[in-house]
């Protein structure tokens, strides 16, 4: 018997798509699936979304094989963009045969690229406008593409850059970054890619002509401050587990390694089959919730490698054998993700069960 089941939900993942339609609805709307579509299934997601989508975003050149491999072949025009992960040399074989389409952000890949990718599309060129991870100084741009565009028959050139600070919609510094990147966009005739998920849904601005999706795809919160649910997100995957037995603790008893937590009463509590050695979150704190018959149910104590304790004191009926929610249908992945001052990104992304089962909601 599977210990742990994912649970995904098609329903959702296409409701969560017209939600970003409905904030971007003069973009293209490239999907980001890296990361195995965030722990989701790159093949699951992708399929769903392809025809639904303008194209599809990943991180390395092995993930854009692998999604072209999981797609159909009639989608081979379907663009592609490699976000990071680009080595000129080794990897341009790949990038032709497979139809990838590469950001350029250093001179290295940039000695190469644009003869490499003559007549594959557009040329992506990264340029940093606050992030200080990776892409082109503004102030470089023009000793770069001046003498690109005088060569007849050049690429069709886009910028693409990141905000680092898109989630909380109080901070300044975004809209400042979005003005520098409009005006870039704008002194060289250029269209232009900006918004993750955190920019779609919080600032209208950053849209230009293609928005780049990943958390909000998936029914997670990319906002400071703001529900899913606020946002009419849904989750795509609901994580659960099983009781593996339900036992009373006298008032002064300890739970779990280092006996952390101890009952202030006669608690009853439920051992649940999924520890860290499943991918929970070893440090998620006493207090966060389960979700046990659709009733709140707090962690206690140390998550173990092999279970976790939960305190089922005031929830009247738990025995052996009952199902309970880790998070997703009902519990957020972003509360959850709090409760061990994480995010939903990490949670998606390291969730690796040993056993896990993995069902579409509806399906036998």
């Amino acid at each position: 018997m599977s210990r742990v089941r994912v649970t995904l939900n098609p329903a959702a993942l296409l409701n969560n798509v017209a939600v970003l339609r409905g904030h971007c609805a003069n973009a293209r709307l490239m999907a980001v699936v890296k990361s195995n579509a965030y722990g989701h299934g790159v093949e699951f997601v992708a399929r769903r979304l392809l025809g639904r989508v303008d194209g599809f975003a990943v991180a390395t050149v092995d993930e854009g094989v692998e999604l072209r491999a999981a797609l159909t072949p009639e989608s081979a025009a379907t663009p592609v963009w490699v976000l990071s992960d680009f080595d000129p040399h080794r990897d341009a074989e790949r990038v032709r045969r497979h139809a990838l389409h590469p950001v350029v952000h250093d001179a290295r890949q940039w000695g190469v690229a644009p003869a490499l990718l003559e007549g594959q599309g557009a040329l992506l060129v990264k340029v940093d406008v606050g992030m200080g991870r990776l892409g082109f100084r503004p102030a470089e741009l023009a000793g770069l593409l001046d003498p690109l565009r005088s060569h007849p028959g050049y690429p069709e050139i886009r910028l693409l850059a990141h905000l680092p600070c898109a989630d909380d919609p109080d901070d300044p510094r975004t809209a400042g970054q979005i003005r520098a990147f409009d005006e870039l966009c704008r002194s060289f005739g250029l269209r232009g890619s900006l918004a993750n998920s955190a920019a779609v849904l919080g600032w209208p601005r950053a849209g230009f002509d293609a928005v780049r999706p990943g958390l909000a795809l998936f029914g997670a919160s990319p906002l400071a401050g703001r529900s899913a649910a606020d946002l009419g997100l849904e989750p795509v995957m609901t994580a659960s587990t099983r009781v593996l037995s339900v036992r009373v603790l006298d008032g002064g008893q300890r739970v779990g390694y280092g006996g952390l937590w101890r009952a202030r009463r006669a608690t009853r509590v439920a051992v649940l089959a999924c520890g860290y050695g499943d991918g929970y979150p070893r440090r998620a704190a006493s207090g966060t919730q389960v979700l046990i018959g659709s009733r709140r149910a707090p962690v206690i104590g140390q998550i173990s490698m092999d279970s976790m304790s939960v305190d089922v004191t005031d929830l009247r009926g738990v025995k052996t054998g009952n199902r309970a929610v880790l998070w997703g249908e009902g519990l957020p992945a972003e509360e959850v993700a709090a409760s061990r001052g994480t995010i939903a990104y990490e949670l998606f992304c390291r969730f690796a069960p040993r056993s896990p089962e993995y069902r579409l909601e509806g399906a036998s």
